[in-house]
């Protein structure tokens, strides 16, 4: 019986993998639905990790006709597991008309928080992706998705009714990981959230203060949508040390044979990813971002989540203020 996985970014296509790996599936079609070509250097390395055997990738974001044709043409067949890796309009149409036994949502971060949270009150469903899901009934597709969906995600999440939760451990993606020893650095992971999340400005001063602070080697790594500012770029040296990388930092290292010793970063979901991978040797942190340098209070409770469940994943805050 055939297997199907639904992606659109590269983490959902690392946790496809996983997935794969832990069911033991055969017989899988991946699709890749993208409008991002800035992503297409992490999706050929992850497509190395795994064989799938069919392949649906549209380079381009399809129109909703070829969306709708695909859909159409992927509904012919019966599926054991269908995976997706959101829950928007047109994952909903692709699940509301897929025959499949069993549906999985796997993670993007913490989107799959978000999710979880819509599918315990449907209520919070954006009226946007409502609207846009009728697009889809237009063109002869059902929109209603009526059976449990299933979770396989890293996050401590409260099972829904009726559905499965199933822990992602990473055990697939550990089985690759053998380096020849731990590397004393700092690893930071830099986030595109100055004057989004942060005040603006405030951002680079916790970088000079981190400096201050740890006397030895700090690799930055840019996140993928992040935009390196002057006053950023100033800061950079011989003890903070820019790496520019375009892949998935939960396979960065893999891919470097490097085991990090030390890793830290704001409030980035990849904190999570990376506290199952690595969960030895390895000290991973989140920088305490002062109530007062935080934007708008819809942030201040998001931050505060993430604090509360950083202590699930034994990852310690750091004051530097």
């Amino acid at each position: 019986m055939n297997n199907l996985f639904i992606i659109r970014s590269p983490l959902q296509l690392l946790n496809a993998v996983e997935a794969k790996e832990y069911f033991k599936t055969d017989n899988n079609i991946l699709v890749i639905l993208t409008n991002s070509q800035n992503d297409e250097k992490s999706f050929e390395k992850i497509l190395t990790l795994s064989t799938w055997d069919n392949i649906i990738y549209y380079k381009e974001k399809p129109s909703l006709f070829k969306r709708a044709k695909l859909i159409k043409s992927l509904k012919k067949h019966t599926y054991h597991y269908v995976f997706t890796g959101d829950y928007g309009s047109i994952n909903q149409a692709f699940l509301a008309n897929l025959n499949a036994k069993e549906f999985y949502l796997i993670d993007d971060g913490t989107r799959t928080i978000v999710i979880h949270k819509m599918l315990k009150n449907p209520s919070q469903i954006p009226f946007s992706q409502k609207t846009n899901l009728y697009r889809y009934a237009l063109l002869g597709l059902k929109v209603s998705f009526k059976k449990p969906l299933n979770f396989f995600t890293c996050y401590n999440l409260e099972p829904l009714k009726n559905s499965k939760l199933i822990i992602n451990e990473y055990r697939y993606l550990q089985s690759l990981f053998q380096p020849n020893q731990q590397d004393d650095a700092i690893y930071f992971l830099g986030q595109n959230i100055d004057d989004l999340l942060m005040k603006k400005g405030r951002y680079v001063e916790y970088i000079k203060r981190l400096k201050e602070c740890y006397k030895k080697t700090i690799y930055y790594l840019p996140h993928r949508h992040e935009t390196i500012s002057n006053e950023l770029q100033e800061l950079f040296d011989e003890q903070l040390i820019l790496i520019e990388n375009k892949i998935p930092i939960e396979i960065f290292f893999l891919e470097k044979n490097i085991y990090p010793r030390y890793i830290i970063s704001f409030t980035s979901s990849a904190l999570f990813n990376l506290s199952r991978i690595y969960r030895t040797h390895t000290t991973i942190n989140a920088l305490t971002i002062h109530p007062d340098d935080i934007k708008g209070v819809k942030n201040h409770h998001f931050i505060q989540k993430c604090y509360r469940m950083f202590k699930d994943y034994q990852i310690d805050r750091i004051d530097l203020f």
